[in-house]
């Protein structure tokens, strides 16, 4: 049991930096951009960590049962977001 929970939104943040790390220094052809795209994503399990955080959103809505909700998209300003 617990008497506060605190909900952290860094979905902007965590898109910007994953697109950085797909996106960025691809090769010219679009076969071995494909590959190297294949292999990014393998790396990185995305789509299934993607997945499972859009289900624990859209099922459980922690964003409405947080007790504090922190917008943390700017790590040198955090700002609580209004209930």
């Amino acid at each position: 049991m617990w008497d506060v929970s605190v909900y952290l939104d860094a979905d902007e943040r965590r898109d910007a930096e994953w697109l950085k790390f797909l996106l960025d220094d691809l090769p010219a052809g679009s076969t071995e951009r494909a590959a190297e795209l294949d292999r990014r994503l393998g790396a990185a399990r995305w789509p299934r960590y993607r997945q499972g955080w859009s289900s624990y959103v859209d099922d459980v809505a922690p964003l409405r049962r947080a007790t504090v909700a922190v917008d943390n998209n700017d790590l040198t300003h955090p700002r609580v977001l209004d209930a």
